[in-house]
């Protein structure tokens, strides 16, 4: 591969940023990759402190689907005590049985979710 700017010589690497040929003369160590130009450097600064704000940010999505998971299990009691509160009348005893394992179902997903972030955030 040649260098993109200097055709005649031989590139070293390619930029981090737009994966074109760079030669030594061109090249710019940033410490994290190599670029080509100060806007390529600007650009893989700016992607680098995305992916640390993301890496950050997997634990707290982990604790926020745990405690949906809580609130939701509350929930499903709550709407399970109401209907067999009311047990008297037949709609209103399934309409909240229903909502009960609404709930339920939807805590089991967000537990699993959370699991599943809390995993990803310790590798």
């Amino acid at each position: 591969m040649k260098c993109f700017t200097h055709s005649q010589s031989d590139a070293v690497g390619a930029c981090k940023y737009c994966l074109k040929g760079v030669c030594t003369a061109c090249a710019k160590d940033t410490g994290i990759g190599i670029v080509c130009s100060p806007e390529c450097h600007e650009q893989v600064k700016l992607l680098k402190a995305m992916m640390d704000r993301n890496k950050q940010a997997f634990p707290i999505a982990a604790k926020s689907h745990f405690r949906n998971a809580i609130l939701l299990s509350l929930f499903g009691v709550l709407f399970a005590a109401f209907g067999i509160m009311e047990r008297s009348d037949s709609f209103t005893f399934r309409f909240f049985l229903s909502f009960a394992a609404i709930m339920v179902i939807g805590a089991v997903f967000s537990f699993l979710i959370a699991r599943k972030f809390a995993k990803s955030s310790r590798t």
